[in-house]
């Protein structure tokens, strides 16, 4: 048609944009109920101390810490670090240095079983065995589910877990992804409804769930849905759970940690750091690090490692394409007002809302735009709209390079 031309809409249009993953799971939830403290603060604020004051935790440096610790570059972020940084906020007698030591020690023990050219499943199973199924004679005791006190919070450190060798569902798949990236196999953490788990990523390109609780068996997603009656469809769909998370993203569930930490202490001040830390986190679990005008077949490319990736080309004019760049060069930072509301997918429906593309099916259900899948369905139904699939570890399409900046 005289005067279009096509443009790339990225949308929500992955299979799953991780940082809109969190919409309805546990950060949000956790979230929701720490601003119902609200009111309960307002009356707390005018009651008299009934108990001695207890030592208080360092509030708002443990706050400048984690903001410090989640701005870092994804390439610099360590989880070991993370993880020990964040435990040390809840245990103050944290010997992260000795903790560091001791996890660098097992990675040499490890990668010294690898056998010559190991494959990354090779490497999984070894890492595997090291950990729940050492040999008799190897003197190791093997690490185990907590079944006499799960729920106890410092379950869920580093520290404990490696001295009892006993751990739950964020001190076990923690662990494992810990030393699987530090002997480079391709381990990640992913959720289902209250509970962390492992993904492997095979030498196939396929990912697959690992159950570190139940000694590192194989959980694939169906086996999830029977575990959790809250994992429904439409979340899934969604891409709220069973989805491998980047290093920033498990920096941002490693610190929910701290969140329940804070909920126990039962003062005003608490309940204050954890909105701060709660609104914190969805600054890095919600928001796009890519700057606008980046790379896309870079942006593509990257995101092909983890996930299966659609990209829906909509035909614009050139009237449409910069009613759409007005809309999002507004911000000046492209994470600026991004939260469980104001998700990327919700952003990006307003952009193409802007040019009349979206308008009238976004103002009609602004809440469903506001999902990566519903919005892809959305958008793929536009007239003379292109999709393009990539699957999960695939090469991005050379014609795609026609959309990078010049």
């Amino acid at each position: 048609m005289t005067g279009r031309r096509r443009s790339p809409i990225i949308a929500a249009i992955k299979k799953i944009s991780m940082r809109e993953a969190a919409v309805g799971g546990l950060l949000i939830m956790r979230l929701r109920q720490t601003l119902l403290l609200l009111c309960w603060l307002v009356l707390a604020l005018v009651s008299p101390p009934i108990h001695a004051q207890r030592v208080k935790p360092a509030y708002e440096s443990n706050i400048k810490v984690v903001r410090t610790l989640l701005e870092q570059p994804e390439s610099q972020l360590d989880l070991a670090s993370i993880k020990l940084a964040i435990d040390e906020m809840i245990e103050p007698a944290t010997d992260k240095a000795a903790v560091l030591k001791q996890l660098d020690g097992m990675a040499s023990e490890i990668r010294a079983s690898f056998p010559l050219e190991a494959s990354n499943l090779v490497k999984f199973k070894t890492l595997r065995d090291y950990l729940y199924r050492p040999p008799l004679l190897s003197g190791r005791r093997p690490f185990a589910y907590n079944l006499e006190d799960d729920r106890n919070p410092k379950a869920k450190l580093l520290s404990v877990y490696l001295a009892t060798h006993k751990g739950n569902c964020v001190s076990m798949p923690l662990l494992f992804v810990i030393l699987g990236q530090k002997l480079g196999i391709p381990v990640t953490i992913t959720t289902a409804p209250a509970h962390l788990y492992v993904k492997f990523r095979g030498d196939n390109g396929n990912w697959y769930g690992v159950e570190t609780t139940s000694g590192g068996g194989w959980a694939d997603d169906d086996w999830q849905r029977k575990q959790f009656p809250r994992l429904t469809e439409k979340a899934i769909a969604n891409g709220i759970y069973l989805q491998p998370l980047t290093k920033r993203e498990t920096a941002v569930v490693i610190a929910d940690s701290l969140l329940e930490y804070y909920e126990h202490q039962h003062s005003v001040e608490a309940n204050q750091a954890r909105v701060k830390l709660a609104l914190l986190q969805l600054d890095h679990y919600l928001g796009n690090s890519t700057a606008l005008g980046s790379s896309l077949t870079d942006y593509l490319q990257r995101q092909s490692a983890l996930r299966d990736t659609a990209i829906v080309i909509v035909p614009t004019t050139p009237d449409q394409e910069k009613r759409i760049l007005d809309y999002f060069r507004q911000f000046g930072d492209p994470n600026a007002g991004i939260n469980y509301s104001e998700t990327c997918a919700a952003r990006t429906a307003k952009g193409l809302s802007a040019a009349d593309l979206l308008r009238e099916a976004f103002v009609t259900s602004p809440q469903t735009y506001g999902f990566p899948y519903s919005q892809y369905q959305a958008v793929r139904n536009l007239p003379g709209a292109l999709t393009v699939v990539i699957p999960n570890g695939g090469s991005v399409p050379s014609f795609l390079a026609t959309f990078n900046p010049r």
